[in-house]
C-alpha cells in the first residue's frame, strides 16, 4: 500500500533524472553524418532522442515514413540512412573499426603517459582524396618482435546509391546428385522474398553441367518456389565444363550491369558479386566425363579469361567459391576467388551463408593495399590482392610485420625516422587513401587492458594462419608434427591469461562478452588445424576420414583472413559505445538503501566499478507462473556476469552467491537506477535484454517490445503480504528505471509522445473508461500505473480498487 504514495511523492525527482534534452546534440550528430535535416526529425522519434539506439533502427523502419519536405521515404533511400546512422556509435571515439583504442586517444587516456608515446602521424598524400588512419602496436614478451598495423579509412561513399548484381553459378553435373539439396537449402536462404523486391540488387542463377542454361528468376510473393523448381526441373546430370559456365556468366552480368547503367548508375557504383558452387573438375575434355591435364587448362583458362574481365568491366568485383566433395580442385577453386569455403556438412554452410555471403551482399565495394617497408620490417602474412570495404565504403584491415631484430642489432640508427607508409586504391586503380605512421612511435598496450587482451588474441591467429600456410601441400615428418603440435598448444596457451580474465567472476572484465566469442572462434579454428593434424599421424587413433582433397580445403581456409562475425561486430560497437559516453559521476551520493543495489551480487563490485568497465547492473527475473517475476529479495546482477553464467543467455542460472535461498535466475529486467550516467550505460544492453525477455512475455503489446518490462513490475506487487520495506524499496528502484527506459523510447503505435506517455494514457483509460477493462492487462496496467506522474493520492487508490474489482471480476 506504501508503493503508490512512494511513487506519487517522488515522480518529479524520477522525471529530472530521466529526461535530459538531446535535441540539439542528436542533430549536431546527424548533420555530421550527412543526414539530411528533412530526416533529423523522423529518425529523433524512433531513437526517442537517444544517440545509443541509432543501431537499433532498421530500413523498415523508415520506409514508407514521411519526411520532413512530405515525401515518402522509399526503402533505398531508407536503406542508405541506415548506413550512414550505422557509423554514429563508431566515429566518435578514439577506436579503430576493429574496437582497438588508436595510439592517439590511449595517450588521452592516459596523460601521465608523455606527449610523446603513441602519438601516430598521418599525412595525406597529393594525389589521394583523404588520409588513412593508421595506428602502430607492439606486442611484449615472446611477441615483441610483432607489429600489428591496424588501418581505418573512407575508401568511398557509402551503400547508399550502391547497385548490387548478384550472379550464381550452379554445378549440376552428374556428381552433384548428394550436395544438391544443399545448394537447394542456400539458393532458398540467399534469394529471399526481401532480396528479390530490393530494387538496387538484380539477381541471376545458372546451371551448369555439359552446357550452361540460365534459370528463370520468379517473383518476390513467391521466391520460396526457386528451390523447388532447381530439384525438380535442374536435376544433377551430365558432366562438368567449367567454360560454358563463366561464358554465360559474362553475358548475364553485362546484361545485369547495363540494366543499372541504363538507369544513371555509374560504373563506380555498381558491385559485382559470384557465387560459384561446384563439387569437382571440369571433365569437359577429351575423354569426356573424366578429369585429365587438358581439361583442368582448360577450367584455369576460362577462370583466369573471367577474373581478367571482372577487372576490366571497371565495378568492384567479388567471387566467392562453396565446394563441395571429395573431387574439386582445391587451388583451382582458390585462384578463382576472394573467398573460398569448403563445405561438408550443412552447419558449415549455414555458417558461410551468415559470415561470408552477408559480407558480399553488404560490402560497399572492394579497394587494393600497397604497402612500403621500411628495411627491418618484413610482412608476416601476404597481403590479399582485394579487400572488401564494409557498408559505409570503410577499409579495416590489419597488416602484421616482423622485426628484423639482426639488422637492429648491426646498425642500431636502422630504425631512426623509419616510416611505415600505405596506399589503399580503389577498384580503379586510383589512389584513394594514403598515410604514413613512424615506427618509433608503436605503441605497447598495458598489460591487463582490453587492448593487450585483443593483441593476444590476434598474435594467436595469426600464428594458426601461419600454420594452416606452411602445411598446405606438405606432408609432414614426425618430427615436424611434433612441433606443429607444439606450436597449437602453444597458440593456447598464450591466450590463457585473456580466459581466465575473462570467466573470473571475482572482478569486472572490460569487453567480458568480446574476449569469449574471440575465445570460441580461436578454439574453433585450433581444432580444425588439430583435427587437419590428426590425418597426417599415423598413430592417431581418430577413425574420421577427411581425405587428401578436404584436407587441403580445410588448411586453406584455415590460412584466410576472415572479417569479424557478426557478433564480434555488435560486440565491439557497444564498447566503442560505452567509451564515448561521459565519464562517471563517482562522488554521486547513495541512500543506505540505495547501497543494497548499487553491486554485483556474483562479483560484489560497486555499480561504479561495473560501469566503468562498460557494464551495467540489471534486476534478476524468475520464472514466475504468469511470467517472469523480479526476484526483489536477491542482489543484482551485471549483464555481463550474467552473459557468462548463462552461457550467452541460453541456460538458467543458480544464484550460488544469494545468502539463503538460491533462486534459479532466468533472464534479466529492468536496469538499476545508480545515477544518470550508469542508466547510460544500461541502456547499450537493453536491446539484448528485451529481445530475451518479449518472448518470454506472453501479453506483449504491439507498441514497443519494451513494455514487457511493464508486467514484471505488475507482477512484482503479487507479492504484497510478503512486502517488507528492503522489497517494497527494490520494486520502487524498478519502477524508477522503467520510467527512464519508456521515457527514452518513443511510442511505436502511432501517438506522439514517449512510450511512457502511451502507457501512462493506458493507465488513465483504465480508471477513467470502465467500458475498456475487460480486455486489458492487468499486470502490465498495474506496473504503467505507478508510472503515472498526474494523478492524486485518490486517484491512486481508485486505480487500485479499480484493479482489484476487475481482477475478482475475471476470477469469478
Amino acid at each position: 500500500r506504501h508503493l503508490p504514495l512512494a511513487c506519487f511523492r517522488t515522480r518529479r525527482l524520477v522525471a529530472m533524472a530521466a529526461s535530459t534534452n538531446k535535441t540539439d546534440s542528436l542533430a549536431a550528430l546527424l548533420t555530421r553524418l550527412d543526414v539530411e535535416p528533412k530526416f533529423h526529425e523522423i529518425i529523433r522519434e524512433l531513437c526517442g532522442g537517444e544517440q545509443c539506439y541509432l543501431n537499433d533502427i532498421e530500413p523498415e523502419d523508415l520506409q514508407g515514413q514521411c519526411a520532413g519536405d512530405s515525401t515518402v521515404i522509399a526503402l533505398p533511400v531508407a536503406r542508405g540512412l541506415v548506413r550512414k546512422l550505422s557509423v554514429a556509435l563508431t566515429d566518435q571515439v578514439g577506436l579503430d573499426k576493429l574496437g582497438r583504442q588508436t595510439p592517439v586517444m590511449a595517450q588521452l587516456a592516459n596523460p601521465a603517459s608523455g606527449s610523446d608515446v603513441g602519438s601516430s602521424q598521418i599525412y595525406p598524400a597529393a594525389q589521394a582524396r583523404s588520409p588513412l588512419q593508421a595506428s602502430l602496436w607492439r606486442g611484449a614478451g615472446d611477441e615483441a618482435d610483432s607489429l600489428r598495423c591496424s588501418l581505418h579509412g573512407l575508401v568511398q561513399h557509402g551503400f547508399c546509391s550502391r547497385r548490387k548484381v548478384l550472379t550464381m553459378l550452379l554445378d549440376n553435373s552428374g556428381s552433384m546428385r548428394d550436395a544438391w539439396p544443399l545448394v537447394t537449402e542456400a539458393v532458398g536462404r540467399v534469394v529471399s522474398e526481401k532480396l528479390l523486391a530490393d530494387s538496387s540488387v538484380s539477381v541471376a542463377v545458372l546451371v551448369y553441367n555439359t552446357e550452361a542454361v540460365e534459370v528463370a528468376i520468379p517473383t518476390p510473393d513467391v521466391a520460396g518456389s526457386l528451390p523447388e523448381t532447381l530439384r525438380t526441373r535442374y536435376a544433377p546430370r551430365g558432366i562438368t565444363d567449367f567454360s560454358s559456365a563463366f561464358a554465360l556468366a559474362r553475358c548475364i552480368i553485362d546484361r545485369q550491369v547495363g540494366g543499372f547503367l541504363s538507369t544513371g548508375s555509374k560504373l563506380e557504383e555498381v558491385d559485382v558479386a559470384t557465387l560459384i558452387f561446384t563439387d569437382g573438375k571440369d571433365t569437359s575434355a577429351p575423354p569426356l566425363g573424366m578429369a585429365s591435364k587438358a581439361a583442368t587448362e582448360k577450367a584455369v583458362d576460362a577462370g583466369n579469361e573471367f577474373r581478367a574481365w571482372l577487372k576490366e568491366l571497371g565495378c568492384a568485383s567479388y567471387t566467392c567459391t562453396a565446394a563441395f566433395g571429395e573431387h574439386h580442385d582445391p587451388e583451382q577453386c582458390q585462384r578463382l576467388s576472394d573467398r573460398y569455403r569448403y563445405i561438408n556438412r550443412s552447419e558449415v554452410l549455414a555458417t558461410w551463408l551468415a559470415s561470408d555471403l552477408g559480407e558480399l551482399l553488404e560490402s560497399a565495394g572492394q579497394c587494393s593495399l600497397h604497402l612500403e617497408l621500411p628495411p627491418m620490417l618484413a610482412l608476416e602474412e601476404p597481403l590479399p590482392p582485394a579487400l572488401p570495404l564494409d557498408t559505409n565504403g570503410c577499409l579495416d584491415y590489419e597488416v602484421w610485420l616482423r622485426l628484423d631484430n639482426s639488422l637492429a642489432c648491426r646498425d642500431q640508427n636502422a630504425g631512426d625516422g623509419a616510416t611505415l607508409k600505405a596506399v589503399v586504391r580503389d577498384s580503379s586503380g586510383a589512389a584513394a587513401l594514403c598515410g604514413t605512421v613512424e615506427l618509433e612511435l608503436a605503441w605497447q598496450p598495458k598489460v591487463g587492458t582490453l587492448e593487450a587482451r585483443l593483441f593476444a588474441l590476434d598474435a594467436a591467429e595469426l600464428r594458426l594462419r601461419q600454420i594452416a600456410l606452411e602445411l598446405r601441400g606438405q606432408r609432414p615428418s614426425r618430427c615436424q608434427l611434433a612441433l606443429l603440435r607444439e606450436r597449437l598448444v602453444g597458440a593456447k596457451v598464450q591466450v590463457d591469461h585473456v580466459r581466465e580474465a575473462a570467466e573470473a567472476l571475482s572482478s569486472p572484465c572490460t569487453g567480458r562478452s568480446l574476449l569469449r566469442l574471440r575465445l570460441a572462434e580461436l578454439e574453433q579454428r585450433r581444432m580444425r588445424l588439430s583435427y587437419a593434424l590428426g590425418h597426417f599421424d599415423e598413430d592417431d587413433q581418430d577413425t574420421r576420414c577427411l581425405g587428401a582433397v578436404g584436407i587441403d580445403a580445410v588448411l586453406r581456409d584455415a590460412a584466410q583472413h576472415p572479417p569479424p562475425s557478426p557478433g564480434v561486430v555488435s560486440a565491439l560497437r557497444r564498447i566503442e559505445a560505452a567509451r564515448a559516453l561521459p565519464d562517471l559521476l563517482v562522488g554521486d551520493v547513495l541512500s543506505d538503501f540505495g547501497k543494497q543495489y548499487a553491486y554485483d551480487g556474483p562479483s560484489r563490485a560497486s555499480a561504479f566499478e561495473i560501469a566503468a568497465a562498460g557494464d551495467a547492473l540489471f534486476f534478476p527475473l524468475t520464472q514466475g507462473a504468469e511470467g517472469p517475476e523480479l526476484a526483489s529479495d536477491l542482489a543484482p546482477i551485471s549483464f555481463e556476469a550474467f552473459q557468462l553464467l548463462s552461457d550467452g543467455g541460453t541456460r538458467a542460472v543458480e544464484a550460488t552467491w544469494a545468502c539463503e535461498a538460491k533462486p534459479i535466475i532466468s533472464m534479466l529486467g529492468p536496469p538499476v537506477f545508480v545515477s544518470a550516467s550508469h542508466f547510460s550505460r544500461a541502456q547499450l544492453f537493453l536491446p539484448d535484454v528485451i529481445r530475451q525477455l518479449a518472448p518470454a512475455e506472453t501479453r506483449i503489446a504491439a507498441d514497443g517490445a519494451e513494455k514487457a518490462l511493464l508486467g514484471v513490475l505488475g507482477r512484482a506487487l503479487l507479492v504484497a503480504d510478503r512486502m517488507d520495506t528492503t522489497r517494497a524499496f527494490a520494486v520502487f528502484l524498478a519502477a524508477r528505471a522503467i520510467y527512464a527506459v519508456l521515457q527514452s523510447r518513443s511510442s511505436s503505435d502511432g501517438r506522439e509522445g514517449s512510450m511512457l506517455a502511451s502507457a501512462q494514457k493506458e493507465a488513465d483509460d483504465f480508471l477513467k473508461k470502465p467500458g475498456l477493462r475487460s480486455k486489458s492487462d492487468l499486470h502490465r496496467l498495474a506496473g504503467a500505473g505507478l508510472l503515472v506522474d498526474a494523478w492524486s493520492l485518490e486517484e491512486f487508490r481508485a486505480f487500485g480498487a479499480a484493479l482489484f474489482a476487475e481482477s475478482a471480476r475475471r476470477a469469478a
